[in-house]
């Protein structure tokens, strides 16, 4: 009797262990593609293949908006992409075209602008009166953030390895992570293309 038990038992067991390993194979294939984002964008993020379709420079890892004085989510209403224009106490001519650029890229968006928003970001305690008329007379919906702790362009020179000539602007994420350089080259319609795509794949902001 106890040999017929045994005998019963036996495939019984081996069923369960080949079920178990198929469930394993299953959850294996489906974390894969998770660790591997995780491995390729945290840890290895030279693997990232140099022709990628988007325009602007990626900020691996992105820079966190609470490291300059962002508060993300006390920005407007909290849940909108933002662009990040640095400036000084004046605003040179490259600035100026930053501030048109991004400007003409929100109302580029149609009726997907308003999940975007504009901030400038600044280490200066005020603004010379040329620049404040300039942002009251044309750029009256840019918030105004002041960068505490290290300057912005510090941080973002050791990331990059470079330093960045000119104006540029940056973009956040509503989630508070500066993720994306343009340089004003592709500032314009290839920067609106980036947005559209992003725009498009995101479930936030």
């Amino acid at each position: 009797m106890s040999n017929q038990t045994d005998q019963t038992e036996q495939p019984e067991a081996g069923a369960l262990m080949k079920t178990r390993a198929k469930l394993s194979l299953l959850f294996l294939m489906s974390a894969a593609p998770f660790v591997l984002a995780y491995l390729v964008f945290f840890i290895k993020p030279d693997w990232i293949p140099s022709g990628t379709t988007n325009q602007g420079e990626l900020i691996l890892p992105p820079l966190q908006a609470t490291e300059v004085g962002i508060d993300a989510k006390g920005l407007f209403d909290g849940d909108q992409w933002v662009f990040v224009i640095p400036v000084g106490a004046s605003c040179d001519d490259t600035c100026i075209e930053a501030l048109y650029l991004s400007r003409q890229v929100k109302t580029a968006l149609g009726k997907e602008s308003g999940r975007v928003e504009r901030i400038v970001l600044t280490s200066s305690p005020s603004f010379t009166d040329e620049f404040e008329d300039l942002l009251q007379q044309e750029h009256g919906r840019v918030g105004k953030v002041f960068n505490t702790g290290i300057p912005i362009e510090t941080q973002l020179e050791q990331m990059l390895g470079r330093k960045l000539e000119s104006s540029y602007i940056l973009l956040m994420d509503p989630n508070g992570n500066i993720m994306m350089l343009f340089t004003l080259d592709k500032a314009g319609k290839p920067m609106l293309k980036d947005v559209k795509h992003l725009l498009k794949a995101s479930n936030i902001g």
